[in-house]
């Protein structure tokens, strides 16, 4: 079997008194799958983005917004398959300590997605609870727990479903060296569509996603 993969991507963000704001331009990309017995598979990506920003509307409370939007073409053979993803998430957070050791917060917000590949919409109202603990000066842990209230609905060319059991749970860490911080996932876990996911943490995402922010 032979895999291999490239992306052509470009990232920038940008802070300034209360406004927060970062866009990720996905350019180019491409995976391919030969495994020997002719049945070749191949994704090609197409111009595709990430954006998202904040607003903080006192040290407390923020609004925020995210968007993404997929744009790709699977292949298998001489089939090709365009195929795209769109999802929108606006919310509120509260934080309702900020300056404690303990920052307890919670968010609410509202998702939309669409997935015209495998024709699925999606609409939801995630309710996010969590803390971040100062464990020493330079180390954060942080938790949370994710569940769907109210509104959690998704249609299918032939269904029209809601997902009772959405609840997943949520690790970070934060690291502050110096002038350089990082932050990453720990791991998560979920209760899968109808509450048949395994609910175990997967090791295999540990500090799976990472940033690192340079102060000058």
């Amino acid at each position: 079997t032979e895999k291999k993969a490239s992306t052509y991507e470009l990232r920038g963000g940008l802070m300034r008194n209360a406004w927060s704001a970062y866009v990720a331009l996905d350019m180019l990309g491409s995976a391919e799958n030969n495994n020997g017995a002719g049945s070749d598979q191949k994704l090609t990506e197409r111009p595709s983005f990430k954006l998202g920003g904040a607003y903080d509307l006192n040290s407390e409370e923020k609004i925020f917004l995210t968007s993404q939007f997929m744009n790709y073409k699977t292949s298998t053979g001489t089939s090709d398959n365009p195929q795209s993803i769109t999802n929108v998430n606006v919310g509120y957070a509260h934080f309702l300590n900020p300056e404690a050791i303990t920052r307890f917060f919670y968010s609410l917000s509202l998702a939309w997605a669409n997935d015209n590949g495998n024709n699925v919409k999606s609409t939801s109202l995630p309710l996010v609870v969590g803390l971040e603990t100062a464990a020493t000066d330079w180390l954060k842990l942080r938790g949370s727990v994710s569940q769907n209230v109210i509104i959690d609905q998704r249609v299918t060319a032939v269904t029209n479903t809601n997902n009772p059991n959405s609840t997943t749970v949520a690790g970070g860490v934060g690291i502050n060296w110096k002038k350089v911080t990082i932050d990453a996932t720990l791991a998560g876990t979920n209760a899968g569509t109808n509450g048949t996911g395994s609910g175990n943490i997967n090791a295999t995402e540990l500090l799976a996603n990472a940033s690192m922010t340079y102060m000058f």
